[in-house]
């Protein structure tokens, strides 16, 4: 699942490495540039989860957004 992410190729550049996703025991972080990059990265997460037969608990997922400066 995490390896049909990263391969996905959309991210974002931070401290000089690209980073598209960050996993933990059973925490997960996505990282896009945009909120199309975003859907893109959820879906190919979604697909893969379903694939596992996986779910998400939307009681934790949390949404944070920083405008560039």
């Amino acid at each position: 699942m995490i390896h049909s992410v990263a391969d996905v190729g959309v991210g974002c550049v931070v401290g000089g490495q690209f980073i598209n996703i960050l996993a933990y025991a059973d925490d997960t972080v996505v990282n896009a540039p945009s909120w199309r990059a975003m859907q893109l990265l959820l879906s190919v997460l979604s697909a893969q989860s379903v694939m596992l037969d996986l779910t998400c608990n939307a009681n934790k997922t949390v949404r944070m957004v920083f405008t560039p400066k």
